[in-house]
């Protein structure tokens, strides 16, 4: 038989294993967000200095808005690949199982 403080912690351990896990994956959560939000920021910043660059050498208005934004969505899928990483979703994992989906839609 065993003795009664080896049953309590063995009666404890799936609860402690059940709370680490869960701290991780809120880790996870917390980290991906904050990358996220700081990475959004950083992009808005970067195409509005990129508008003001060009709005000095003269560049037209349409051109300068679409440069901007084109910039902004490149850096948006830059943040939200690494905040998908941060968050456990590997991109080459991710690529690879989503990739050879879009394909045939895209042959249609």
């Amino acid at each position: 038989m065993r003795p009664a403080a080896a049953d309590q912690i063995g009666a404890t351990a799936p609860g402690l294993l059940s709370q680490a896990m869960a701290s991780d994956w809120l880790l996870r959560i917390g980290l991906a967000l904050l990358i996220a939000g700081l990475g959004m920021w950083l992009a808005r910043l970067l195409s509005r200095a990129l508008d003001r660059g060009m709005g000095r050498f003269g560049v037209e208005q349409i051109l300068r808005d679409f440069l901007r934004n084109l910039a902004y969505a490149i850096g948006l899928i830059v943040v939200f690949v690494a905040a998908l990483d941060a968050w456990a979703c590997p991109p080459r994992r991710s690529l690879r199982f989503w990739v050879p989906r879009a394909w045939p839609l895209a042959w249609r």
